[in-house]
């Protein structure tokens, strides 16, 4: 996407400009302000945009409030230390201790979650993965049968660096082998894999951040079965229903209605999707046995490259990108100016140079062919710089 900046702007998985829908809402600058709690006029005006907001997601995601609950919190992380962390301190506080699964590829909070239960006496499990980032589910079962606490599953629809993608008929498939609780981290699902809104009723919790689709930052909201039961990971005044106290952010949750109403509008999958592909097709062609791309034969998105160029730092790739005017990722921040390589790349088996080689280019919800020839020739004549 060309940005008013003049930048072309190729890092959608890192956050998303605002929604043009957004954006004239903020300018218009009728902002809510009151405490939606608030009895008095301004504050049942707020939480009428957050009763709009809930509205919307719940007939959006096609569920019944006899289902599921929906919570608003400030985006993934928080989410997902919610349920992780919630659903074992429940079950600690019943004198059990849990049997958390993940995978070597997951987030960076859900392995920082898990290191968070075993140093309280938790049993944490690693899934260990291929090339394409796949996993045996057979394998998996076994052992989670085998665990004698109840068991969490942390199942990632959607991989955050590579757009390996794994289908939710596949994590009730799990659960109905094994009794486990499922909560999916379903943050880079929406507005890039076909049926992102048909959530199924058979999984316990759903986790989705705003700033993803075109929504503000600092809020995002989750979807969980009333039967799943967890501490609240914030305490305090008792808002919504108890699970997360704090005063709703209600600009934000409404920023959520208005992109969200509007990718819906206008999203075009089909024609992402082929731009990609088109665009690794390009890709491969221009670097011949230079390069290659992560999970190339894997199930993935619509909106996500991994791209390796071999012998190249990605700093010195990411560099000359920024240079011509392209943002992109190189996967993991920086530390104290040292370039780290990619841990999910090395759990999917790729050395240690080929992942400090690699860049992410993820494409806006809207990118089409029409738009891949203005973006390739920017990227090719980087390439080409890079490779020659």
């Amino acid at each position: 996407m060309r940005l008013t900046n003049k930048r072309i702007y190729l890092d959608y998985n890192s956050t998303s400009p605002l929604a043009p829908s957004v954006k004239e809402w903020l300018a218009k600058g009728d902002f809510v302000f009151a405490n939606p709690a608030s009895v008095h006029t301004s504050g049942k005006q707020t939480n009428r945009y957050i009763n709009e907001t809930s509205e919307y997601l719940c007939h959006l995601f096609g569920n019944s409030t006899a289902q599921f609950e929906l919570l608003f919190h400030s985006g993934g992380t928080e989410g997902i230390n919610t349920f992780i962390k919630g659903f074992a301190a429940q079950k600690q506080l019943e004198g059990q201790a849990i049997d958390f699964y993940y995978t070597s590829t997951d987030h960076s909070s859900v392995k920082a979650t898990a290191k968070y239960l075993a140093d309280r006496g938790h049993r944490t499990h690693i899934i260990p993965v291929d090339s394409n980032g796949n996993f045996d589910d057979q394998i998996l079962i076994e052992k989670m049968n085998q665990s004698p606490g109840p068991v969490l599953y942390n199942f990632t629809s959607v991989n955050n660096e590579t757009g390996v993608q794994f289908k939710l008929q596949r994590a009730e498939k799990i659960k109905e082998a094994t009794g486990c609780k499922v909560h999916v981290d379903a943050v880079q699902a929406i507005g890039k894999v076909e049926g992102w809104q048909a959530l199924s009723e058979g999984l316990d919790a759903y986790t989705f951040s705003a700033h993803k689709f075109g929504a503000m930052k600092g809020v995002g909201f989750s979807f969980f079965k009333k039967q799943f039961q967890f501490l609240p990971l914030i305490e305090g005044g008792g808002q919504q229903n108890g699970h997360r106290a704090g005063t709703e952010n209600a600009m934000g949750i409404y920023s959520v209605f208005l992109a969200l109403r509007e990718m819906v509008e206008s999203q075009q999958l089909v024609k992402l999707k082929e731009a990609k592909e088109l665009f690794e097709d390009r890709f491969l062609n221009l670097v011949g046995t230079k390069g290659q791309i992560i999970a190339h034969t894997g199930s993935r998105n619509s909106n996500t490259t991994n791209l390796i160029l071999d012998g190249i730092n990605s700093q010195t790739s990411a560099a000359a990108f920024d240079m011509a005017g392209i943002d992109v990722s190189i996967g993991p921040a920086c530390s104290s100016g040292v370039n780290e390589p990619s841990p999910v790349l090395l759990a999917m088996g790729y050395s240690e140079q080929q992942a400090l080689s690699a860049l992410r280019l993820s494409f806006s919800p809207y990118f089409d062919n029409i738009e891949l020839d203005h973006t390739w020739q920017a990227v090719s004549n980087v390439l080409t710089g890079l490779i020659k």
